[in-house]
């Protein structure tokens, strides 16, 4: 059983529900309070439309432009850009769970739209276009791929490829250079920036491809014309670590426990078939119920009773617990609730897209031998926010020169994640954690 749907924003609709006569009778609701735009018809999906996406698209000038730079290996590009240039992000999806699809293409959004970049999304057998409507109006986020696009063989790449941001630190391609105040900057070796980088984020990144968290490696990535992203985390929490990006996403999210749930209804809207079946299943199955309670299990282990019976078990101990079931007889419709799996990126984008505080059941997880065969007590436990924990952010304080001493205490809305002790997430500044 995954988030019940009554949790999910009527707006992500593709349409399907009755339409009003025209575009100029949607509510300000409906819009999200213009989070959305009425750019796209009632017919189709509708989202804000960032200007930079049309005019830097597939198929566009500019973007041919960049083909033709990164063809012939020419990577000078100004670092503010002119009316002619476009960077890019893409985000290379894994072919992995939902949650770990999802959840990078949040933070590649995010990250494009602060350093001013296109976004593309590389989908891994057409997931992406098969699952999502095209957020944009009048351009696309799919990169079209296929022999036009200059570079083969996208998915080979990993943390000790040549191109990869940490390999090139280790290498003489960047030259870094001592202030006098004991600050230090880094250059391409007194060359134009390459024509693209690729960016090493997932849970095997080292040291150096972590640098990617500091201004320093930020300002040099900022003239190259294509970044490559390849990650299976929520990146959100560490770009909230670097002092250049911070001042910007304070501005843009003054609640910090819900910047996932912003950017998902902006972004990810169900294609109109999936859309479609949820309703459907919604309509024969829940539409009449007063109560519903998600509830997300994430199993890890290849469990056979009696240990699946734990499982259950477990799932109807916390239930009982926290009193998330409504009692025989009683009618009253109290508030929705969530029950998810700790350390499941599928349990973090139910309770993201909710806003919901879950619970959350701590398990075993993969790399122990053997599933629990016990009730953990206590089963489960409320969590701080509804925000995903970020798996592997980098401990390295850059401007220290140093790790930092507590890491979940740089700012006062970043803290250690209740299922995952080494990850951080996002909490409002005053949540306390009830784990």
């Amino acid at each position: 059983m995954e988030a019940s749907l009554d949790q999910l924003p009527d707006q992500l609709s593709c349409g399907l529900e009755d339409a009003p006569p025209s575009n100029s009778n949607l509510t300000g609701d409906q819009l999200l309070g213009d989070l959305l735009s009425a750019a796209f018809s009632w017919q189709s999906c509708r989202s804000r439309h960032e200007a930079l996406q049309v005019r830097c698209g597939p198929g566009t000038a500019p973007y041919e432009k960049a083909l033709r730079q990164l063809k012939s290996g020419d990577g000078a590009i100004a670092a503010d850009g002119d009316d002619d240039d476009c960077r890019y992000v893409v985000s290379m999806v894994y072919d992995r769970g939902l949650g770990n699809r999802v959840i990078p293409i949040i933070s590649a959004f995010l990250y494009a739209v602060l350093t001013e970049r296109a976004l593309l999304v590389a989908p891994y057998n057409g997931d992406v276009d098969a699952l999502f409507c095209e957020p944009f109006p009048g351009t696309t986020w799919i990169h079209p791929g296929g022999r036009r696009f200059p570079l083969r063989r996208l998915r080979d790449l990993d943390g000790k490829s040549r191109e990869s941001l940490g390999t090139l630190l280790k290498s003489n391609a960047v030259s870094v250079d001592a202030g006098g105040n004991g600050s230090t900057s880094s250059s391409w070796s007194g060359r134009p920036p390459p024509p693209y980088v690729y960016l090493h984020l997932d849970g095997g990144a080292d040291y150096h491809d972590k640098l990617f968290y500091c201004d320093e490696q930020q300002r040099l990535l900022r003239g190259v014309p294509w970044l490559l992203m390849k990650t299976d985390s929520y990146l959100v929490p560490g770009l909230f670590l670097v002092p250049s990006l911070r001042g910007e996403l304070e501005r843009m999210f003054p609640e910090k426990d819900a910047v996932f749930h912003h950017l998902s209804r902006y972004l990810l809207h169900p294609a109109n078939a999936v859309w479609h079946a949820i309703t459907a299943y919604h309509r024969d199955h829940l539409a009449g119920a007063g109560h519903l309670v998600g509830i997300q299990i994430r199993v890890y282990h290849e469990e056979t009773p009696p240990v699946s019976q734990v499982v259950l078990d477990q799932v109807l101990s916390c239930a009982r617990r926290e009193n998330l079931l409504p009692a025989a007889g009683n009618t009253s419709s109290t508030c929705d609730a969530l029950l998810t799996t700790g350390f499941s990126t599928f349990g973090y984008v139910a309770q993201g897209l909710a806003g919901l505080r879950p619970w959350i059941m701590p398990r075993r997880p993969w790399w122990e031998k053997e599933a629990a065969t016990a009730v953990p007590d206590p089963p489960c436990a409320r969590v701080a926010t509804p925000e995903p924990c970020f798996h592997s952010p980098s401990y390295y304080e850059c401007a220290a020169r140093r790790n930092y001493d507590d890491i979940g205490k740089v700012v006062p809305y970043v803290r250690r994640c209740e299922d995952v002790s080494w990850g951080i997430q996002l909490v409002n500044g005053s949540s306390q954690s009830q784990w």
